[in-house]
C-alpha cells in the first residue's frame, strides 16, 4: 500500500536547525540544540558529542540508564548529525525496549549511527525507523546489525528509499538473524529483484513471523519468488504476509495458491490493490479450502465482480475468518447474497467489508438477512455501496429483530436518522453516532429478552417446585 510522504520536520530538532543562529535567551528550545558557538557560548562550554548533554536537551533523563523503556522521537526533525550523536547515548543505556524514530531526516548516514547503536544492544526489541530517506547504504548497516543482534523482534522499515540493492544485503542478516519476527518494507523501492533477494533471505530465516512488502512494485515475478520461500520447509515460518499495491496480478496469486497448498500457517493474507480476477482468484480458494490457521483475508481493490464473490462465499464456509475485506471488487447482488448467506450461520466472521460494491435493493436485503441472523458479525462496512431508501430500512430493522445481535459499527449511512425517520418506538437522537445506536439497540435487544425470561418464570413453577408439588399429591 502506498505510503505517505514524509512530512516536514517538526518538533524542537527541526527548530533549532532552521534557525542556528538565534540567541539563547529568545529561541528557547531551538537553541538548546544549536551549536553552542552559534547560541553565543564556547564550543568547550558545550560540548557536542556529550550523550547526557543531547538527552537532557531533549527534555530527557541525562542518566541513559533512566530513560523510559518506550522511547518516542519520532516527527521531532531529527537530523543526521543529531542521530549520530544519539546514537552514542544509546550504546550506553539496557532499559530501552521499543526506540521511535520515524518521520525524521536520518538518511544513510544517521540510519548506520543507529544501527551500529543497535548491534550489539541487550534490551531493544523494536526500532522503528521508517520515512526517513534511508537508502540502500543504510540499509547495509542494519543488516549487519541484523546479524549480530539478539533481541530485536521489530524492526519498521517503511516509506525509505530502499532498493533492491539494499534489499540484498537485507536478506543476508535476515538469513543470519534468529530473532526477528516482525519486517516492515512497505514503501519501498524493491523491485522484483529486491523481491527475490528478500526471498532468498526468507528461505533460510526460521524467526520471522510478519512480513509488510506493500507498494514495493514487486510484480507478479517478486510475488513468485516469495512465494517459493513461502513453501520452503526449512524456513519461512511466517504468520502474516502483506503483499497489497504490488501488482501481482492473477500469476502472482496462482504461485501464492501453490505455495500455500504446503505452507499452512498463514493467519493473515493481504492481497489488495493487485489487479486480481476472478480467474486468478480460483486457484487461491481451491488452496484455503478448510485452511486451519486463516483468520484474516484482504482482498479488497481487486476485479473478482459477482462470480470471484461466489468463490470466496463457497471458501468462507470452511474457513474460520475473523475479518473479511471485498471492498471495491465489483460486486453486485448476486456476489453479495452468496457471501451474506454464508454469514448467516458463520460463528466467528466479525469483521466484513464491503465498501464500493453497489448494491441495488436485493442486495440490501441480503445484507440485511445476514444482519437478522449473524451471531459474531461486529463490523459491517458499506461505504458507496449506494444503498439508500427501503435498504437502509431493512438493514436497520434486521438489526432489531435480531436476538443475539453483536454488531457494534456499521458504515454506509446514519441509523439514526433511518430509525427516526421509521416512527418506531425507538428513537434515538438526531446526532447519535452508529456505534452509540447500535449499543443501545443491543442493550435493549437484551433487557427486553431478560425480560420475557423473567415473566416465563413468574407464570411456570420451577422444575423443583413442581416435582414438591407432584410428591405431596394423593
Amino acid at each position: 500500500m502506498p505510503m505517505p510522504a514524509p512530512t516536514q520536520p517538526s518538533g524542537v530538532m527541526a527548530e533549532a536547525e532552521a534557525a542556528p543562529n538565534a540567541a539563547a535567551g529568545a529561541a528557547g528550545p531551538a537553541a538548546l540544540l544549536a551549536p553552542a558557538s552559534a547560541a553565543g557560548g564556547t564550543a568547550a562550554a558545550e560540548p557536542q558529542n556529550n550523550p547526557r548533554e543531547l538527552l537532557a536537551r531533549l527534555g530527557l533523563p541525562s542518566d541513559p540508564n533512566q530513560l523510559p523503556r518506550d522511547l518516542d522521537l519520532s516527527r521531532k526533525g531529527i537530523s543526521e548529525a543529531v542521530a549520530v550523536r544519539l546514537s552514542s547515548a544509546l550504546r550506553f543505556t539496557m532499559t530501552i525496549a521499543s526506540l521511535k524514530l520515524g518521520y525524521n531526516r536520518l538518511r544513510d548516514r544517521g540510519g548506520a549511527a543507529v544501527a551500529r547503536a543497535v548491534g550489539a544492544h541487550l534490551s531493544l526489541e523494536t526500532l522503528d525507523l521508517g520515512f526517513n530517506d534511508i537508502g540502500d547504504a543504510g540499509a547495509g548497516a542494519l543488516a549487519a546489525a541484523l546479524e549480530s543482534n539478539t533481541v530485536l523482534k521489530t524492526l519498521y522499515l517503511s516509506g525509505n528509499c530502499i532498493g533492491a540493492e539494499g534489499a540484498r544485503v537485507l536478506a543476508a542478516g535476515l538469513a543470519r538473524n534468529s530473532t526477528l519476527t516482525c519486517l516492515h518494507l512497505t514503501g519501498n523501492n524493491l523491485g522484483s529483484a529486491g523481491a527475490h533477494a528478500i526471498a532468498g533471505g526468507l528461505a533460510q530465516n526460521t524467526s520471522l513471523r510478519r512480513l509488510y512488502i506493500g507498494g514495493c512494485s514487486i510484480g507478479a515475478a517478486g510475488a513468485s519468488d516469495l512465494a517459493r520461500a513461502l513453501g520452503n520447509p526449512a524456513g519461512a515460518g511466517l504468520e502474516a504476509l502483506y503483499l497489497s499495491h504490488n501488482g501481482i496480478g492473477d500469476d502472482g496469486c496462482r504461485a501464492l495458491a501453490q505455495a500455500l497448498q504446503s505452507h499452512r500457517d498463514l493467519r493473515t493474507l493481504e492481497l489488495g490493490f493487485n489487479q486480481i480476477t476472478a480467474t486468478g482468484l480460483e486457484p487461491l480458494v481451491s488452496a484455503l479450502w478448510g485452511y486451519p490457521a486463516l483468520e484474516e483475508l484482504h482482498l479488497d481493490n481487486n476485479r473478482l465482480g459477482d462470480e470471484g464473490g461466489k468463490r470466496v462465499a463457497a471458501c468462507l464456509a470452511t474457513l474460520r475468518l475473523r475479518k473479511l475485506d471485498l471492498s471495491f471488487n465489483g460486486l453486485g447482488t448476486p456476489g453479495v447474497a452468496a457471501v451474506m448467506q454464508v454469514v448467516v450461520t458463520h460463528a466467528e466472521l466479525e469483521t466484513l467489508a464491503l465498501s464500493g460494491n453497489p448494491l441495488d435493493a436485493d442486495g440490501a436485503r441480503a445484507v440485511a438477512i445476514g444482519v437478522r441472523h449473524s451471531a459474531s458479525l461486529k463490523r459491517l462496512y458499506l461505504d458507496h455501496t449506494m444503498i439508500a431508501g427501503a435498504g437502509e430500512r431493512a438493514i436497520a430493522r434486521a438489526a432489531l429483530e435480531n436476538p443475539r445481535l453483536q454488531l457494534q459499527q456499521i458504515t454506509g449511512f446514519q441509523l439514526a436518522h433511518v430509525y427516526r425517520a421509521m416512527d418506531m418506538v425507538y428513537s434515538p437522537p438526531e446526532d447519535a453516532s452508529n456505534d452509540a445506536v447500535l449499543a443501545e439497540v443491543v442493550a435493549m435487544i437484551l433487557a427486553h429478552y431478560a425480560q420475557m425470561k423473567a415473566r416465563q418464570a413468574e407464570v411456570s413453577p420451577a422444575p423443583q417446585a413442581q416435582q414438591h408439588a407432584r410428591a405431596q399429591a394423593p
